[in-house]
């Protein structure tokens, strides 16, 4: 059986094609002397000499040639490069002899050419020194017999003449072999920089796949971590969409004014929870870039007050005093900022120092305007707690994702609200800290500058928009989830609208197709077919009815690229969920006005 010999490694392979080359190019101008001398051989001596040295001599370097091109055809091989070691130093001794015993031949024939035999013995010597050589045998196979012609034809000159040229020959043959021996060392190290060279590329090439893979696997981290949060906030957003709705209601419907306030405190905690999650989701959009800033005037002495208002009762219930401070001229508190970030801010580490803080302590919320030149305002926000502040080892990290202190961890929580924090400045330009607060416990701060703004006319207290008249439209509704689809039964019949409640999207296919109507209020996730597909599937078959009906996608998936592909489906609008009960009352109110003035335009 056959020894199939292991592939080479990549660096052998290349060493061995540099030699190659250079062999190919040495071997092609060793044929041009070979003939050369064969022709001067017969010119001024004889036919036959010059034959048997011509064929002679051709048959060793094709051997040397089929050698050669032997071990390029076999580069792959592991043992190519060893085999042409072991048998160029032959090759070389069997190359040398021919033209060495011409040289001699002709001394020994022709006295009157003995001049002309020892210059083509010291050519020789050049010429099979400058030869490649993969090995210092090699080299040593090559010089040799031309050295030995040399020392023989020196001394064998036509007898009573003397040539006292030993001397010279000598220098001569050492000047030879020394730049022999450089172009052999010089060989040598060009076809080791090759390899260096293609090892450092494939080593390259290596840490760039490694690179690759890695980013890859970042970017794959990374999208599950959105698809995560995606999908809690859409979990999360779905039973507190029923929590608020209801609320809702219930205040509307409330029988007293404290159960009234009451349902109107679940609203505003449920929309400070919306705020949080919206915060979450930001925190992830930062890492992609995607995240920016919404400026608008803000009053920073009237956005603790009410953060302040929200908390009083959490503060009131762990029996820890909250006290307000604000300093700076009033105008200067009139800011152009990211309000709700900022209020987010501030509700995150107002809702840290209100764990950490024991009973019968206290909380500090403080704001205060520096000048930071013509126009511009420096703001510093302080929450101080009475907690039991942060040892050394933990200031480096608590405002990294996930990291809490010990006494943090105890209190609850994700270890995001600082992270989230230190995220949000850093996109504002502000920068965050803390310090010990005399007396025991932290004082976390936070500074940004920006620009003043002019002061705003007081906003109305939020109301719910209810539309004073029925409304007599017809809606279909679309929504996997029971207790969503009894939050719009509670809100939209009371209005007095005819309302057509499915369960997932083929169903609203169906009914949408089957009977007109004045609105569609679409779920995006849902079983059998999602919001998305229904809306493109509603359009399609509309297109063929020649009717277009409004559809409004009311779901917790908000990303921008959610709602560009409802939007591309062939949606007009998108409410988020929780519902924002004024957004959709609006949207009903403007449906109903738009048909009164359709109605009046067909009657005219």
């Amino acid at each position: 059986m056959l020894e199939v010999a292991p592939p080479a490694t990549g660096r052998q392979q290349i060493v061995l094609r540099s030699y190659v080359e250079r062999y190919r190019l040495v071997l092609a101008t060793r044929l041009a002397s070979i003939v050369g001398l064969a022709a001067a051989t017969a010119l001024y001596l004889n036919l036959e000499t010059a034959a048997v040295y011509l064929v002679v001599h051709l048959g060793v370097l094709g051997l040397y040639l089929c050698t050669v091109e032997k071990a390029a055809a076999d580069v792959a091989r592991e043992n190519a490069l060893a085999r042409l070691k072991r048998l160029t130093p032959l090759l070389s001794l069997m190359m040398s002899i021919p033209g060495v015993a011409l040289a001699l031949w002709v001394n020994a024939h022709a006295p009157d050419l003995h001049v002309e035999s020892l210059c083509l013995l010291i050519t020789l010597v050049m010429l099979m020194a400058l030869q490649v050589h993969l090995t210092t045998l090699g080299f040593v196979a090559a010089v040799l017999p031309p050295i030995m012609g040399l020392l023989v034809a020196d001394r064998s000159g036509p007898p009573g003449h003397e040539y006292p040229h030993f001397a010279a020959y000598l220098i001569f043959t050492l000047a030879a072999l020394a730049c022999g021996w450089r172009q052999k060392q010089s060989d040598r190290n060009t076809a080791e920089r090759a390899a260096d060279l293609a090892d450092r590329n494939a080593a390259l090439e290596s840490a760039l796949a490694r690179a690759e893979q890695q980013r890859a696997l970042a970017e794959s981290a990374s999208r599950a971590k959105t698809d995560l949060l995606a999908v809690t906030s859409h979990e999360i957003r779905t039973p507190l969409n029923a929590v608020m709705a209801m609320a809702a209601v219930l205040r509307r419907e409330a029988p007293s004014g404290r159960h009234a306030e009451l349902a109107g405190n679940i609203e505003t905690a449920g929309a400070m929870l919306v705020r949080l999650l919206n915060g979450v989701l930001d925190y992830v959009r930062s890492d992609t870039g995607d995240l920016a800033l919404n400026l608008a005037p803000v009053d920073a002495g009237a956005l603790i007050d009410g953060v302040a208002d929200v908390w009083r009762a959490q503060c009131d219930a762990a029996d820890v005093h909250l006290t307000l401070s604000r300093q700076g001229p009033r105008e200067s508190l009139i800011v152009s900022a990211d309000g709700p970030r900022l209020e987010q801010i501030l509700i995150n580490l107002l809702s840290n120092a209100v764990k950490l803080t024991p009973r019968g302590g206290d909380v500090a919320l403080a704001v205060e305007a520096l000048p930071a030149g013509p126009g511009r305002t420096r703001l510093r926000f302080e929450v101080a707690d009475r907690g039991p502040g942060i040892a050394p080892e933990d200031a480096t990290r608590i405002f990294e994702a996930f990291e809490q202190t010990a006494e943090g961890r105890k209190a609850g929580g994700a270890g995001l609200g600082l992270a989230i924090c230190h995220r949000m400045l850093g996109l504002m330009g502000g920068t965050i800290g803390f310090d010990s607060r005399d007396g025991g416990g932290s004082i976390f701060w936070f500074e940004l500058e920006v620009e003043q703004a002019e002061a705003q006319a007081p906003a109305p207290a939020p109301q719910v928009a209810e539309p004073e008249e029925a409304l007599a439209i017809r809606i279909l509704a679309a929504d996997d989830n029971a207790s969503n689809r009894e939050v719009l039964r509670l809100l939209l019949q009371p209005l007095g609208v005819e309302l057509t409640l499915v369960e997932n999207g083929a169903e609203a296919l169906e009914a949408a197709l089957a009977r007109p109507y004045d609105l569609i209020l679409m779920d995006a996730q849902m079983p059998v077919m999602d919001g998305a597909a229904a809306v493109a599937a509603i359009r399609a078959g509309e297109a063929a009815m020649g009717r277009r009906t409004p559809i409004s996608m009311l779901t917790a998936n908000v990303f921008p690229e959610d709602i560009e592909t409802y939007m591309t489906a062939g949606a007009d609008r998108v409410l988020a969920k929780p519902i924002d009960i004024k957004a959709l009352y609006a949207c009903l109110s403007e449906l109903a006005l738009s048909a009164d003035d359709e109605g009046a335009t067909e009657a005219a």
